[in-house]
């Protein structure tokens, strides 16, 4: 089910995430093989999952912003997430 399916796949995103953003997007382009360095894991662990906590209460305010509609909801809530996970990893990944 998609209920099922969700956080099944965000940890699959967040997973794959963590080192495609270390590699590409925060730096580490001089090394061949990335590191999981443990204090960048538990930080991208926490803004995961800050962020899953938090999504569903960024889109109720979307939705109510929005008279109910779904889909422009989920596009700023996302846009929230994302330059909250922006800013927060670029922290994490100095």
């Amino acid at each position: 089910s998609a209920l099922a399916a969700q956080p099944f796949g965000r940890t699959v995103g967040a997973v794959s995430g963590y080192f495609l953003h270390k590699r590409f997007t925060f730096g580490s382009r001089g090394q061949r093989r990335v590191s999981i360095n443990r204090a960048d894991a538990i930080g991208y662990a926490a803004i995961f999952l800050f962020t899953l906590v938090v999504s569903p209460g960024v889109l109720y305010v979307a939705l109510r912003l929005t008279d109910d509609r779904l889909i422009v909801a989920k596009i700023i809530t996302e846009v929230v997430l994302v330059v909250t996970n922006f800013y927060a990893m670029r922290i994490i990944f100095r």
